[in-house]
């Protein structure tokens, strides 16, 4: 069924320039790993495997913040579509805090329980892949 031209909601354009910047952060996600795997593939096999054990959980992070931030938006644009600019930047803000003192959360248990937490989900992991990933 061919929907007539004047009853889309969006224009061509306008979906295009909402999909882009996601297309973008798709691409600068992988490349964070892509990099890290380049730089340290001249150290050897087990580099390469350590650091890629750590990769994981940067996507997962990144995975993390884009969901809070994908659920902030759908919030505030509810409230901007009732015209309701006030709850809007109040749940703007809310998002703000809710990252913020998320990501400080996982420093603070992440960084000095760091080979607990690769031992615990990885299981046993040999010392040279070990070493590089924490």
């Amino acid at each position: 069924m061919v929907v007539p031209r004047e009853e889309l909601l969006f224009s061509r354009t306008y979906l295009a320039s909402l999909i882009l910047p996601l297309i973008a952060e798709q691409i600068l996600a992988v490349t964070i790993g892509l990099s890290d795997t380049l730089m340290v593939a001249q150290s050897g096999e087990a580099a390469v495997s350590g650091v890629s054990l750590v990769d994981s959980f940067s996507q997962l992070f990144i995975q993390l913040f884009a969901a809070f931030a994908t659920g902030g938006a759908v919030i505030s644009s509810q409230y901007l579509g009732q015209k309701n600019q006030a709850h809007a930047s109040l749940a703007a803000k809310q998002l703000i805090y809710v990252a913020f003192f998320t990501a400080c959360f996982l420093i603070a248990v992440s960084l000095p329980f760091r080979p607990q937490i690769l031992r615990f989900i990885f299981g046993d992991i040999e010392d040279i892949v070990m070493v590089p990933a924490v």
